[in-house]
């Protein structure tokens, strides 16, 4: 049997987001990159739904199935990218997050949730 598998880590950190600066990334990362099985392991706080997207179309295109490894959390669009994938492994410690989209805050243009404004009202 020869099945081809390949690991690819996507790590945001707390004072990043997933978007397309991370897309041209992950492009640049599996570009000469195939095979039967991918292990994703993803740990972010999210971004943008349309980046996540994107990158989970480019690994499903290269790759005939995608596990995601959710070592502790996958909030938002890491949680979109997981729900991308073809089976996702998690601890008992591990979490998902909302996939509500977050938004600026009127008076320091923070990011908050849309969920906290509509729960809020």
């Amino acid at each position: 049997m020869n099945t081809k598998i390949q690991f690819l880590i996507f790590h945001v950190d707390k004072r990043e987001i997933i978007n397309d600066q991370c897309l041209e990334e992950i492009e640049r990362e599996v570009a000469e990159k195939s095979g039967d099985h991918l292990y994703l392991v993803i740990q972010t706080y999210g971004g943008s739904p349309f980046s996540a997207v994107s990158i989970m179309n480019i690994l499903q295109d290269k790759f005939k199935k995608i596990s995601a490894l959710i070592p502790k959390y996958a909030k938002s669009a890491g949680t979109l990218m997981a729900l991308g994938t073809d089976i996702i492994y998690m601890n008992a410690r591990s979490a998902l997050g909302p996939l509500d989209l977050p938004v600026e805050h009127p008076r320091d243009g923070s990011r908050i949730s849309a969920l906290d404004i509509k729960n809020a009202l």
